[in-house]
């Protein structure tokens, strides 16, 4: 990711990642497909884009709607921490604890945004939360 060329393109040029992401994601935060798996399909993409750029370009993490990415799930999570099933996709989500699975997308969200809605209460010990480094106190 040494080459600025490359990264200008890869997130400003005309099939870049800001256009992708403003394309894709909506107003609320969910992607635009409708559903809670391709949600977290996408949002997987979308933080490794933003681990790969955010070196060279720190703007990138105020992207409309990529943080919202991450607690837009978190407010339809039903008291189980399962989500309800919309669209198609894999139904392990509608399964008490579902969101869990992506535990690893929330801890990479606290160590790029230290957000308090995705506080740092896991064990970070995933390979996303190391490649964020350790989580920053305030």
């Amino acid at each position: 990711m040494d080459d600025a060329k490359l990264v200008r393109e890869s997130v400003d040029g005309e099939f870049g990642l800001t256009a992708q992401f403003a394309e894709g994601i909506l107003a609320d935060g969910w992607w635009a497909e409708g559903s809670p798996h391709y949600h977290y399909y996408m949002l997987s993409a979308a933080l490794t884009a933003a681990l790969a750029v955010r070196q060279h370009r720190p703007d990138f993490l105020r992207t409309p709607g990529l943080r919202d990415m991450l607690a837009t799930p978190l407010s339809m999570m039903r008291a189980d921490y399962s989500l309800p099933v919309l669209n198609d996709g894999w139904n392990s989500m509608t399964l008490p604890l579902g969101v869990g699975e992506h535990a690893a997308h929330y801890e990479q969200g606290y160590g790029l945004w230290q957000d308090e809605r995705f506080p740092p209460t896991s064990s970070q010990t995933s390979t996303a939360a190391a490649s964020t480094g350790p989580p920053r106190r305030r």
